[in-house]
């Protein structure tokens, strides 16, 4: 099976405003979406911006320590990556370091949308202990918070 990476690379002045957007066009598209963040703060951040983003606008959510079935909820914050996928959620990481140290077998597609310069070519080579067909698509941000295709080889895709 194919897996597909799809980076989104946002402006540092607009990760605020722009990455619940992200988040909320990829759950409308794919269903279930686990967000791995790189840690507890991180995860406080992206809960706090979830519920706040917009005056008359949130997306529910829960994290890892709240007292809920994690498995009703759309979208789930971590620090740790699920045992496995039984709700066949996409995996959304704020870094593509993150998604390197996971365990991607039950991920057919792998989001990574963060405010850093992205090396697509040197992440999907790092990749070289899968198997699988692999596709990816990258976007970046520009200031005035439109989009471009970033450097990828064969990446075709709609943009936000």
């Amino acid at each position: 099976m194919m897996k597909t990476f799809s980076f989104y690379q946002i402006e540092n002045l607009l990760y605020n405003a722009t990455f619940p957007k992200v988040v909320t066009k990829i759950l409308k598209e794919e269903g279930k979406v686990i967000i791995l963040c790189a840690n507890k703060e991180e995860m406080r951040q992206l809960d706090n911006l979830l519920w706040t983003f917009a005056q008359l606008s949130f997306l529910p959510h829960a994290t890892e320590d709240d007292a809920c079935d994690a498995s009703l909820q759309d979208v789930l914050l971590v620090t740790k990556q699920p045992n496995n996928n039984p709700d066949n959620r996409v995996l959304v990481a704020t870094s593509e370091k993150l998604v390197l140290q996971q365990d991607l077998e039950s991920y057919t597609k792998i989001f990574v949308i963060n405010n850093q310069p992205i090396n697509v070519q040197e992440f999907m080579n790092s990749l070289n202990r899968c198997t699988e067909e692999l596709n990816a698509k990258h976007f970046v941000q520009k200031s005035d918070g439109s989009w471009q295709h970033g450097i990828c080889a064969g990446s075709v895709a709609s943009v936000i």
